[in-house]
């Protein structure tokens, strides 16, 4: 097959997503879609609500108290940076499935610190996790959705956050 011929191959099937009626298989998407945004929004809210309990079990100075809740940013910014890329390189299904487990594994693991540093690097991986969420989720649902309902289903998504 021509360089030609891909890139009308390509074309016709696009047009072909963007042009289909919204099916089950979209429903399913989107609430697969979902579910790492809801996440997300928990991961990155409930610091506020812990913190204060945590600074006194974990006798935190105010200087550890900044950087465990300004360390789910950090890791965003490099999640989000380096995650997109890979995604793309990688495929978003497998990539998805990556992410997600990170986020259980270091939301769990989170139950058994005792050391500032340690919940620093655990929030820091979380938010490297939730980073990497918003190019993966919004892509594969982006991908996939008709024209017709794509903003509409987009929505949803960031409201499910």
């Amino acid at each position: 097959m021509s360089e030609g011929d891909r890139t009308t191959a390509s074309a016709r099937s696009s047009t072909l997503i963007d042009d289909a009626g919204y099916r089950s298989f979209h429903t399913r998407l989107l609430t697969y879609s979902c579910g790492g945004p809801f996440c997300d929004g928990y991961v990155l809210g409930i610091i506020a609500i812990a913190l204060p309990s945590l600074a006194r079990d974990l006798h935190l100075a105010s200087s550890w108290q900044g950087l465990i809740a300004a360390a789910s940013l950090l890791g965003m910014v490099l999640g989000g940076t380096l995650f997109g890329y890979l995604t793309d390189r990688l495929g978003r299904q497998l990539m998805y499935t990556v992410d997600l487990l990170a986020l259980v594994v270091a939301s769990a693991a989170q139950l058994w610190v005792r050391e500032p540093w340690k919940l620093f690097a655990l929030r820091f991986i979380l938010g490297i996790a939730v980073g990497a969420d918003y190019p993966i989720a919004s892509a594969l649902l982006a991908e996939f959705a008709p024209r017709s309902r794509r903003g509409m289903l987009l929505a949803t998504m960031i409201g499910a956050w």
